[in-house]
């Protein structure tokens, strides 16, 4: 079972278990505690994923306006940061309609 959850996550076996003795059989305790690093290693490689196709966004958005004649690179890089900021702003938002549904059907 740890060995499908570390393949369905492409995780390394071998660095979740560094720390325990080896063996043929995880125990639960230790298997639910070797799956949440799993998830917080799988969380944290999400986060940087998504961070890097940002700027990815970035900065083709950049190259395409810059590929234009007679542009001001400062207003160029204020685009950019204006798109941060409401696509930021549009996360915000997502948040607090994710939280106020959860409430609602939790009360």
């Amino acid at each position: 079972l740890f060995s499908q959850v570390c393949l369905k996550y492409g995780a390394d076996r071998a660095a979740l278990t560094k720390d325990l003795p080896p063996r043929t059989e995880l125990e639960e305790g230790e298997l639910v505690e070797a799956i949440v690093r799993l998830e917080e290693e799988h969380e944290r490689r999400m986060r940087l994923l998504r961070r890097k196709r940002e700027e990815v966004k970035e900065l083709t958005l950049l190259i395409r306006l810059g590929s234009e004649r007679r542009r001001c690179h400062a207003c160029d890089v204020g685009i950019c940061r204006a798109q941060r900021l409401i696509r930021f702003a549009g996360e915000v938002c997502w948040l607090v309609a994710e939280e106020s549904r959860c409430a609602e059907e939790d009360g």
